[in-house]
């Protein structure tokens, strides 16, 4: 059991990026849907994106690459160099850009561990000490950027198959528990199992159907099954949104551990970030 990092898209708000409402609102411009899309923008983006995507697939397929082509200008920022200076051996992340690995100072390169073009089961790039598995797909592989909710029930389907069914054997799930699971064919979904994990940047709203069913199959499995699994910490940063009060609840329901790190109101600053920083040093320490 060790510590690994989920690093959602917090990091690329200091960096000249592409937000998720900008990937929706740039496919609908191709399909020429700006107007009837800025209507439901303020809706689970993944859903908004699936009314684009469904009627217009070969606009939905241009915008997808140009949006892999725009995020490879997105430089690292010193957030992304203070998260990768913590020096873990394992970092997740929902991001389809390089920024944490260009942040590193270490050479990544592609170390996947089954062939996979649609779904990031197995996708993971490799230095010499570290692994970086881009969960939600990869800009390297357009096809892979899970935008629209019809790829996140996929992949939830992919997920579910693998960790549910012996004919996949999850080794985490129907392993020998004397074999490490890194001695054969694994995925980033053993880890999160089996590992303590550390969430931050994500806003893990509803619309993220893979992490919320792995979050509550989690909590089966040490119940159950007695499972020996890992603990899941979520950090709120900055004053918290009064809305998100029931989602943190159930995220406690789970067994998810919540650590709040105080900051001003609005998005979390830099300040904040670095008094993360100073927390996960801290955990990495004990």
């Amino acid at each position: 059991m060790a510590d690994i990092l989920l690093v959602g898209n917090g990091p690329n708000y200091f960096s000249v990026g592409v937000s998720w409402a900008d990937v929706v609102r740039a496919t609908a411009q191709h399909a020429r849907l700006r107007n009837q899309t800025e209507k439901i923008i303020h809706e689970p983006l993944p859903l908004v994106y699936e009314t684009i995507a469904a009627r217009y697939p070969q606009k939905e397929k241009r915008a997808r690459l140009e949006l892999a082509k725009e995020m490879r200008r997105m430089a690292p920022n010193e957030i992304h160099h203070d998260l990768m200076g913590l020096g873990w051996a394992t970092t997740l992340t929902t991001n389809y850009d390089h920024c944490l690995e260009q942040a590193s100072g270490e050479s990544f390169g592609p170390a996947n561990l089954a062939s996979e073009t649609t779904y990031s089961v197995f996708r993971r790039a490799r230095s010499k000490n570290r692994s970086i598995w881009h969960i939600h797909g990869d800009l390297a592989g357009p096809r892979t950027m899970m935008l629209g909710m019809h790829h996140y029930c996929g992949y939830l389907q992919k997920l579910r198959a693998y960790l549910t069914t012996k004919a996949d054997k999850s080794p985490f799930v129907f392993g020998d528990p004397a074999q490490p699971i890194e001695s054969g064919r694994h995925s980033w979904a053993d880890l999160f199992l089996r590992d303590d994990v550390h969430i931050v940047g994500l806003g893990l709203s509803y619309a993220e159907v893979g992490l919320w069913w792995l979050l509550g199959y989690k909590f089966r499995l040490r119940h159950q099954k007695k499972l020996p699994c890992g603990s899941t910490t979520y950090y709120v940063m900055g004053s918290g949104d009064p809305s998100e009060k029931h989602r943190l609840e159930l995220m406690v329901a789970y067994g998810v551990n919540i650590k709040v790190v105080k900051g001003t109101g609005g998005p979390p600053s830099k300040k904040t970030w670095r008094a993360l920083v100073d927390l996960l040093e801290s955990v990495r320490a004990t």
